[in-house]
């Protein structure tokens, strides 16, 4: 039985990066001002975050005019930031690492939750919209388990539940496995920060973390993928905006409610494998219908003990390597909020007609999660 967990993803086009402007994580509120002439001998190339008079305000989006002007300051890239000749005559102060205020409580699940700033959305296994999905977290790896090179790899989801923590699967902590970051509101995981050329706009650079405790259910299984849930709590909280919000943990849920408006489909996100067998640099989404867990269960054998739902069946329409730990979502009948009805565990083959994909049905858990808060 295959649990969903990537390979290593291929070398990528760097051709997006030169549409990439960065926004601030700083307090600078001044207008943005460009420079007109492009680079030279003379460049003071430095990170755009470290410019004082180029940088954008925290959070400001940039049309698509601004990021052509500011491709002509562009003269390198350091990691996954943007170098430009910088006008300032001397770097930028040092940045403040010390922790934001938590947007609330920290140890309770919010009021306020599974809202996204955009309303309209394409299903199919196609590319998600920048900020559909403000509760995702890409789990980034490092260690012998994940290759010998020495970047962080991307294989698994999670999803923001508390300004501080983060739900996942069990079976993405292996042995040997070291969780090296947590990206919270990333979109692409090539570019920081995520840029849709097509609609004009720039999200804020990517918040990370490291994680400070990793608490696995204590009756998962490793055999039959039973309790296959985890909370990560991140070293310090992050602050709620259009790009981070977190998602909303029901109470109850059935998926098998006689009311085929109400819960017909659900949508899964995810960085996993596509159809061309590898991993996606971009967020991706799939409309996928509930499956009786009768149905399911036979279809395993039996396996199936409890405390989980399916989805999928579909050709061409599934959740696969690489999407492990990362949210099944619905609305009710009126819509959002949105609501975490699953986590990604495991499944026999991707996006194949008749072969489910099993979650771990979240609702079930909540009590283990709020004590879990607590820890």
């Amino acid at each position: 039985m295959a649990t969903r967990t990537p390979s290593l993803l291929g070398m990528r086009r760097l051709l997006l990066l030169l549409f990439v402007v960065a926004a601030s994580l700083t307090t600078a509120q001044d207008v943005i001002t460009f420079h007109d002439n492009g680079p030279d001998s003379s460049c003071n190339c430095i990170v755009l975050l470290d410019c004082n008079s180029l940088r954008p305000a925290p959070g400001q989006r940039m049309t698509l005019q601004q990021v052509r002007r500011l491709q002509r300051l562009r003269c390198g890239f350091q990691g996954r930031n943007i170098k430009v000749c910088c006008p300032d005559d001397v770097r930028a102060e040092t940045i403040s690492t010390a922790a934001p205020e938590p947007s609330h409580s920290t140890t309770t699940l919010p009021l306020n939750c599974g809202h996204s700033a955009i309303p309209d959305r394409i299903f199919g296994g196609t590319i998600a919209a920048l900020g559909a999905h403000p509760w995702m977290v890409a789990i980034g790896y490092r260690g012998p388990r994940f290759g010998s090179g020495g970047s962080v790899e991307f294989y698994c989801g999670g999803v923001l539940i508390t300004s501080q923590h983060v739900l996942t699967a069990a079976h993405c902590f292996p042995p040997q496995a070291h969780v090296e970051q947590l990206n919270i509101g990333d979109w692409n995981l090539e570019t920081d920060p995520d840029c849709d050329i097509d609609n004009d706009s720039c999200a804020p650079a990517v918040v990370v973390r490291q994680a400070a405790k990793i608490t696995r259910h204590p009756l998962y299984s490793n055999v039959n993928y039973v309790n296959d849930i985890a909370v990560i709590r991140m070293d310090a909280p992050v602050t709620f905006g259009p790009f981070i919000q977190p998602i909303c943990i029901p109470e109850v849920f059935d998926p098998m409610i006689p009311d085929p408006q109400n819960h017909p489909r659900a949508l899964a996100t995810g960085w996993g494998y596509t159809e061309s067998s590898e991993g996606s640099p971009m967020l991706r989404e799939v409309r996928l219908p509930f499956i009786d867990i009768v149905t399911c269960n036979a279809s395993f054998k039996g396996e199936l003990i409890g405390k989980q739902v399916c989805a999928g069946g579909e050709e061409g329409r599934d959740s696969c390597k690489g999407d492990s730990g990362g949210p099944l979502i619905t609305t009710g009948l009126s819509g959002p909020p949105y609501y975490l009805v699953g986590l990604t565990s495991f499944g026999r083959l991707c996006g194949l007609a008749n072969s489910f994909g099993v979650y771990t049905l979240v609702p079930e858990f909540r009590e283990w999660i709020k004590e879990t808060l607590r820890l």
